[in-house]
Formats: structure tokens, sequence, C-alpha cells
């Protein structure tokens, strides 16, 4: 699995839930490379659910990526009213 992530297969990826346990193994190694294009992956299968667009806005501020960090947690704030204050919150610290 890890050779499919690493080549660009996570487009391959699904059910949500399945992407979700694939998340978990590499979160529990601490492999954040692969747990955020696992995130990424997921985004697309569970669009909107706030949480997977909160937990990769954290996974890109991670990784400096301050610009999609911003754009996520947006996202975030968007699809969940009761996350926003904690998404303005976060991209005010993220500096944008």
């Amino acid at each position: 699995m890890s050779a499919c992530i690493d080549k660009g297969g996570t487009s391959t990826l699904s059910p949500a839930g399945f992407v979700i346990s694939l998340i978990n193994h590499y979160a529990e190694k601490k492999d954040w490379p692969r747990v955020l294009k696992l995130y990424e992956r997921l985004s697309r299968l569970d669009s909107k659910n706030a949480k997977v667009w909160a937990n990769l806005a954290n996974l890109y501020a991670k990784f400096g990526d301050k610009k999609k960090a911003v754009k996520a947690a947006r996202k975030t704030g968007e699809l969940d009213p009761n996350m926003k204050k904690s998404a303005d919150d976060f991209i005010q610290r993220l500096g944008g």
C-alpha cells in the first residue's frame, strides 16, 4: 500500500472508510507525508465533512503550506458554522 500512496495512486482508493483505516494506520506510525496524501483523497470522497477539512488544514500547516492550510480552514468554516470561529482563529494564527 505504501508504494501505491508514494506513486500517486491515492486517487484509486475508496470507499472513505477504507481511506480512514489507512490514515489511522499511518498516523500510528507518525508517517505524516502519507497521512497528508490520504487526507487529500478523503477530502474528495467526503467533501462535506468539516472535520476532514480541519484535519487537512492542520496537516498543511504542519508541512508549512500556509496557502493550502488557510484554504482548507476556510472550507471547514463554510461547511460547519459551529467550527467557523475556530477556523478563523486558526487562520489568524497562521498570519492569514
